[in-house]
Order: C-alpha cells, then sequence, then structure tokens
C-alpha cells in the first residue's frame, strides 16, 4: 500500500530514440508517476531539423483514461513529419509532396480506453500553424484545379507565400478555418473539413483575377482572408463514390454548408454520446 501511494519522479535523457519511422533526437524529459496520473513534465526533442517541446497529463482510472497534450514545434522539416507518421492516413498527401518548415502551437486532449484505443469522438484541440518556404509538389488534387478552371498552367512544383491557420480537432473532424493560399501560380482560399473516416470536404474560392498567368519574378505576398476578393469561382474537394480526391463546381456553396452541419453534429455528439440522435450519428459515421 506504500508503494501505492508512493509517487515517482524520474528524468530522462537520450542521445536517439526510434520507432518505426520516427527519428529524435536529444531527448530530455521529466516524468512524474503517481497512483492514477502520470504527469510529463517539460519535454523536448529534436526531430525534422528543427525541435518539439510539450507537457501532457494522463488519468490511469481503467475504462475512460483521459489525456491532454500541449505544446510547440519550431521549424520542423513537414515532409519529414508526415513521413515519420505514415503521412497521417491522408488519401493523395504525402512526404513526397509537401515541402517547408512548420512550427505550430498546439493542445490536444482525448480519452483511452482499457485497450489503448482512442475512445470514439473523445478528441479535441486545436493547432496554430505556420509553414513558411512551402511548396507543393505532384499534388493530384492541384493538378484537377489546373484541369478545370487554368488550362495548360502548370501546377507541378507551387511554391507558397507563409501558410497560418488554425485548424480545429473534434472527433474524428479536423476542421480548417478560411486560409490563404498565395502562391507562384494561383491564389485561392480554402476552408471546410477532413474527416478521418470519410475523407475531406473542402471549399475552394478561386478569384479570376488568377486568370492572369503569373511571371518568375511574382511576389508572394499574403492579402488576408478578409481582402478583396472579386468575382470567384467555387470549387468543392471531396472524395468520390470511388474513393478518390474529386474536384467539381461549387456555385451554391455546399461545401461550406457540410462543414457548418457536420461541426454541429459533432458537438452534439461530444455534449452527450447516449441520446438516440448520437447513437444514429455515430453509427452513420462508423
Amino acid at each position: 500500500h506504500m508503494i501505492e501511494a508512493a509517487a515517482m519522479n524520474i528524468a530522462l535523457s537520450a542521445k536517439k530514440v526510434q520507432y518505426k519511422k520516427f527519428l529524435a533526437t536529444n531527448i530530455k524529459a521529466s516524468l512524474s508517476l503517481d497512483k492514477d496520473e502520470w504527469n510529463l513534465q517539460n519535454i523536448s526533442i529534436n526531430h525534422g531539423e528543427g525541435r518539439l517541446t510539450l507537457n501532457g497529463r494522463i488519468k490511469t482510472d481503467g475504462s475512460k483514461n483521459p489525456f491532454s497534450i500541449g505544446g510547440k514545434m519550431e521549424n520542423i522539416d513537414i515532409s519529414k513529419v508526415f513521413y515519420s507518421f505514415n503521412n497521417f492516413s491522408f488519401d493523395g498527401l504525402s512526404d513526397k509532396n509537401l515541402k517547408g518548415s512548420l512550427s505550430a502551437d498546439f493542445n490536444i486532449s482525448a480519452s483511452i480506453d482499457s485497450k489503448a484505443e482512442i475512445v470514439p469522438y473523445s478528441t479535441k484541440g486545436y493547432i496554430n500553424l505556420s509553414l513558411k518556404n512551402g511548396a507543393l509538389q505532384n499534388f493530384e488534387p492541384m493538378q484537377k484545379i489546373s484541369a478545370s478552371v487554368f488550362k495548360n498552367r502548370d501546377m507541378s512544383d507551387i511554391r507558397f507565400a507563409e501558410l497560418k491557420d488554425n485548424i480545429e480537432i473534434d472527433g474524428t473532424l479536423i476542421k480548417v478555418n478560411s486560409m490563404e493560399i498565395q502562391s507562384t501560380v494561383i491564389t485561392m482560399f480554402i476552408e471546410g473539413i477532413y474527416d478521418m473516416k470519410t475523407g475531406p470536404d473542402m471549399s475552394i474560392l478561386v478569384p479570376l483575377s488568377n486568370l492572369k498567368k503569373r511571371g518568375p519574378d511574382y511576389e508572394l505576398v499574403n492579402e488576408g482572408t478578409d481582402s478583396k476578393k472579386g468575382i470567384s469561382v467555387h470549387l468543392r474537394c471531396r472524395n468520390g463514390d470511388d474513393g478518390k480526391v474529386k474536384i467539381v463546381w461549387d456555385p451554391f456553396k455546399k461545401a461550406r454548408k457540410n462543414k457548418d452541419k457536420r461541426v454541429a453534429q459533432s458537438a452534439r455528439l461530444a455534449a452527450d454520446k447516449n441520446t438516440e440522435e448520437a447513437k444514429v450519428l455515430i453509427a452513420e459515421n462508423n
């Protein structure tokens, strides 16, 4: 009983740790282990030519073990992050497509059941991200936008101004708020959701001012998501019946409306998973 009641404090350091594809160096961490709570303090690692620092906590009560984790990423090579985590199971976007230096602050909470699996719809959090010196190479959806709107424009290697956004995580939904993409070939604004079960449903607004081709000396400067966009084309990016990403016209802005609907559904699920409505929604999304 005395052992159960005692707390244990552990300081760890290692030059190198590798788990599957994930490689970390210069690891430092402090752990505090109590009977029913573990605290992770001042964890810092080098990864992807940058640095990650974080703190976290997990309560161990058997059936639902809530945990939270927060921290910062500084100047991490985003292609190495995607490689390390098997591209986060994203369809079509991989470490071979995406380049740039990623910085972010984040806070994520969820619960783990007795089988070490995430409790459905328990995940919540946010990521404030910044991607500098970004590039997108041979990304199929961009090629489809080229085919749909801008014929014969080479979108195989696109460089970006700084990408910034606040991404919200709620259950299986990743909500992308309005984000400006200012690139060497096109300006567009995207928002929508990425569902880890069903894939993306994104609204893409493309101002017709893009009709003029950009020369090699085009200056990459963000104008802001609230800037005047003029006459624009609305597109929708989502999975088709064959499971592949499709880009279609969206004059009635159905992607935006669906985002609001799905976010509201997710909020109701989080509020009470035992109502009849919640049970139906869970069944539909499993």
